[in-house]
């Protein structure tokens, strides 16, 4: 969901997730980058919609990046499990 979510109306994002999250794979990854500013031409900054992102049914936050310019946010549908526990690493 790189560089695109915010192009969107808030209620449509919404929408697209409610209907394409449940769709998603077992086990799925979903990276969400987006810009932080606000531009007059976008509907919504990228921290509205990694937080509407983040509010979607069957999606839980496992990690992220945020500096001035960019938010990434990393999610799955596997309820938050990481990585080393999902791929049975010794000791996770």
């Amino acid at each position: 969901l790189s560089e695109v979510c915010y192009y969107l109306q808030p209620e449509t994002l919404r929408g697209v997730l409610d209907r394409e999250v449940p769709r998603l794979a077992p086990g799925a990854t979903v990276i969400a980058a987006h810009w932080r500013h606000d531009v007059d031409e976008y509907p919504m900054n990228g921290d509205r919609a990694n937080d509407i992102i983040g509010a979607t049914a069957g999606l839980y936050h496992v990690g992220g990046y945020r500096d001035p310019d960019v938010v990434i946010e990393v999610f799955d549908n596997d309820f938050g499990t990481s990585v080393a526990a999902r791929t049975a690493v010794p000791g996770a």
